[in-house]
């Protein structure tokens, strides 16, 4: 992803949740900034009431945006086109990877739709992290990442927008740390090969989303560039217990903070493959209160309100889900 940098003034900002009109004397560079304040009420904005106000003024925005961008389109063809094959698949659509890669796991509590977009995304995941070289054990750390960090989000940021992605960034970490999460992201996409530089920079939509764009996907490289994503469980598990015991964590230094929620799922994977063993045992206390925690986790993750970033008791059973997977990185 490249930071871009507006130089045109904005236009007064508008009230919270009022929808936008297109008008001609405003400029791309206005609505963007319009686009970054937006991103910033979602940030901010803790009134589940409010939200829906704010994301109609986001589609509004886009939409401008969209028209605008058309209305710059050139009409006529451009020289050397390719002939159009016979096919009614957009051109400008890549198409996705095809072969043979790893089988992702999909977490069984992601269903619906949620669900089929996540079996899409893991066979192109499988399939471009063999190719560049990641273990099945890396590629599955990275694709739980994304999806963690995807259906958790809050920012209402959909990927069309770098300037807006810094932005979510920025108030999640601090100006430096987003900057720094950019080129550490960058980093990896150049070790990792132009297959997925090109699939990252793909258009979603004809709002021109793009996965390299958004906040799940630049966090999740990061780490990977960080080599979090590469440690074992028991690695994962003494560098949970070292943090914890940090000045950073105590204070609630949110990239710390973060960092032990995603060693902790990998801490927590450990465990749980280990009780997946062929052998019957007789459980300690210890395996037991792992198992009710387990349990819970299963039972939280169903819940719709996991998912549904509208509902008000989102925050609060993501919260619950963070805590829990802390308690059985803690009692490993």
């Amino acid at each position: 992803m490249e930071e871009n940098q507006n130089t045109q003034n904005s236009a007064p900002a508008p009230e919270a949740g009022a929808p936008q009109q297109p008008t001609a004397a405003r400029t791309s560079e206005q609505i963007k900034d319009d686009l970054l304040k937006n991103a910033s009420e979602l940030e901010d904005c803790t009134e589940w009431w409010k939200r829906d106000a704010i994301l109609q003024n986001r589609q509004a925005l886009y939409a401008e945006l969209d028209a605008l961008s058309k209305a710059k389109k050139p009409t006529a063809p451009k020289p050397d086109t390719k002939p159009e094959p016979d096919s009614e698949e957009p051109q400008d659509q890549q198409a996705s990877p095809t072969g043979q890669g790893y089988e992702l796991e999909i977490d069984e509590t992601i269903t619906g739709t949620n669900r089929e977009e996540a079996a899409e995304y893991a066979a192109d995941l499988g399939l471009l992290g063999r190719d560049a070289g990641l273990s099945q054990d890396v590629t599955q750390s990275l694709f739980d990442l994304v999806a963690d960090l995807e259906l958790t989000d809050t920012s209402g940021t959909n990927g069309c927008n770098p300037d807006e992605t810094m932005t979510v960034l920025s108030n999640r970490y601090g100006a430096d740390a987003a900057k720094q999460l950019v080129a550490d992201c960058q980093s990896a996409v150049k070790k990792l090969g132009p297959a997925i530089r090109d699939y990252l920079d793909m258009p979603l939509d004809a709002m021109g989303a793009r996965l390299g764009n958004a906040p799940s996907v630049i966090i999740a490289l990061a780490h990977l560039h960080r080599g979090d994503l590469s440690l074992t469980p028991a690695q994962a598990q003494a560098e949970v217990k070292k943090l914890r015991q940090s000045k950073g964590y105590t204070a609630g230094d949110r990239a710390i903070v973060d960092r032990v929620r995603v060693l902790s799922r990998i801490a927590a994977r450990g465990q749980t493959n280990e009780l997946k063993g062929p052998n019957q045992f007789v459980p300690s206390a210890k395996t037991q209160g792992r198992k009710q925690i387990e349990s819970k986790l299963a039972e939280l993750r169903r819940s719709p309100a996991y998912f549904d970033k509208s509902r008000p008791e989102h925050r609060e059973v993501v919260a619950q889900v963070q805590a829990l997977y802390s308690q059985l990185s803690e009692g490993q």
